[in-house]
């Protein structure tokens, strides 16, 4: 899925899916935070346009329905929408913000500083890190001194997307100054590869397989590929596909794993493909 931003919503646009044999697709179903929205897409569609709030967030995906029930399990990668933040209004002046950046990210933390320029009348009693994700909806809630600037977030889970607001406040807990929204996914290794066999013949055997969901700043710097448990080749990260000179009358088992040059490390292994080329061998006299 992908989407395009405007200030009444967002419109998705997804490409239709490879089918395989006769298990056609019949229409796509749109979820929003895990709830299905609207009615059933036909099969032609390839965009929606969703209304949203631009202040609230959402998390979209698409799920391509089929004749066979067990497609309808899988769906597409998610589009998260955070709502940005708004600064707050006062006699008709705008009031300044602090500016909330990040520092650091890791599987578990997240290190978030600060700047805020303390206007006279309007000096911070002490400063509030708010922080929550997804399967977290509550906010977190971390107190700081007026005189600090930064802070780390501990505990966090590898993989997962945060947001991150921090605040300026007066005694009492009354609210000064609002950060806009952080929104920062924390790294861990891909998603294993999925393996799919395009074509074999008694001299070559071509692989295919689709770029795995990626986290945080773990990115694919390359693949590797297995042939009967041995690493076989390289393969760039740019490819989705690789042609594999095989011999006749041979049995080959394949599986790939993508690469990082992060210190979260490499994704698990792909499925196993199993097979063996076609030829003739001439009898043993």
């Amino acid at each position: 899925l992908v989407n395009t931003p405007s200030d009444r919503g967002v419109r998705i646009k997804w490409h239709e899916p490879r089918q395989y044999s006769d298990n056609l697709i019949s229409g796509y179903q749109l979820y929003s935070d895990d709830m299905v929205i609207g009615p059933v897409l036909q099969p032609v569609n390839f965009e929606a346009f969703l209304p949203v709030r631009l202040t609230l967030s959402y998390k979209f995906k698409l799920q391509a329905l089929s004749f066979e029930s067990v497609s309808n399990r899988i769906f597409s990668n998610t589009i998260e929408i955070a709502g940005e933040g708004t600064e707050g209004v006062k006699n008709g002046i705008k009031q300044k913000t602090i500016e909330a950046f990040l520092k650091e990210v890791k599987s578990q933390s997240i290190e978030v500083g600060w700047r805020y320029s303390t206007p006279e009348d309007k000096v911070p009693n002490h400063f509030r890190v708010e922080w929550s994700c997804v399967a977290k909806p509550v906010p977190k809630v971390s107190t700081f001194r007026h005189t600090t600037s930064s802070c780390t977030l501990r505990e966090c889970t590898p993989g997962v997307i945060y947001f991150i607001h921090v605040k300026a406040m007066a005694k009492a807990d009354k609210t000064i100054a609002v950060s806009s929204q952080i929104k920062v996914q924390t790294p861990a290794p891909p998603m294993a590869p999925q393996l799919v066999l395009i074509s074999v013949s008694s001299s070559s055997i071509e692989l295919q397989w689709g770029k795995p969901t990626e986290f945080g700043d773990a990115a694919v710097s390359e693949y590797v590929l297995f042939v009967d448990q041995s690493e076989s080749a390289r393969i760039g990260s740019g490819m989705n596909s690789f042609v594999y000179d095989a011999l006749s009358c041979r049995e080959y088992t394949f599986r790939l794993q993508a690469l990082t040059n992060h210190i979260v490390g490499n994704s698990k292994l792909s499925n196993i493909i199993i097979l063996g080329t076609p030829g003739l061998k001439m009898p043993i006299p």
